[in-house]
């Protein structure tokens, strides 16, 4: 089965989101990244103090690593497989990343002021 290029992209380009996510959140939540505009999750939550936001980004660190390994493993089956395998990888990139931020903000909540 062969794969349209148009797809190629997409393919490639979800993992790497969500691995990027998950280097930023492990950035952040060390503290090498402080409270910005530009990098991070930007959120009012994590804005609330520093503590929210390395809080919220720890907490945002397994859903982030969860995301990448299933839209990698996704887009290895787009690849091996067929195209059909987008629609998974599509939904488990959207769930990480809602579940990443819904875990940032609960944490950011909790976090002391």
């Amino acid at each position: 089965m062969t794969m349209h290029q148009g797809y190629l992209p997409m393919t490639f380009i979800l993992p790497l989101l969500m691995l990027a996510s998950a280097l930023t959140c492990r950035a952040c939540a060390a503290g090498r990244i402080t409270r910005n505009h530009w990098a991070g999750y930007r959120l009012p939550a994590l804005f609330a103090s520093d503590e929210a936001w390395r809080a919220g980004h720890a907490a945002a660190l397994a859903p982030s690593w969860t995301g990448f390994a299933c839209t990698a493993a996704a887009a290895a089956c787009t690849l091996l497989l067929g195209p059909v395998f987008l629609l998974v990888e599509l939904p488990a990139f959207a769930l990480a990343l809602a579940w990443a931020m819904i875990r940032a903000v609960r944490a950011a909540k909790h976090a002391p002021a």
